[in-house]
């Protein structure tokens, strides 16, 4: 049984300073995922499912890939998934 907490997004950047993008658009995706996993956790649920990628709140969806956006001094990453609780 799967019970629906709710649909989250979550933003985050990492510095992108002395990085090569491909580098600091990892370790924005690695706190983006991080950040979701706490969220459920927080509001009750243990799995994050249907993940995609909302940056620029367009929605993409991939199993290998994820939009990043890179600057000089930041990249970003948002993701979005809605939160569930899996029972036994």
């Amino acid at each position: 049984m799967v019970k629906s907490i709710g649909e989250w997004k979550a933003y985050k950047k990492s510095n992108g300073v002395g990085r090569a993008n491909e580098v600091a658009c990892q370790r924005a995706f690695l706190s983006a995922a991080i950040s979701l996993q706490q969220r459920a956790s927080k509001m009750g649920g243990n799995a994050v499912i249907g993940i995609k990628s909302d940056y620029d709140n367009q929605k993409t969806s991939s199993d290998t890939t994820y939009v990043c956006g890179s600057g000089t001094l930041m990249s970003a990453v948002a993701l979005i998934g809605t939160v569930v609780r899996v029972e036994k």
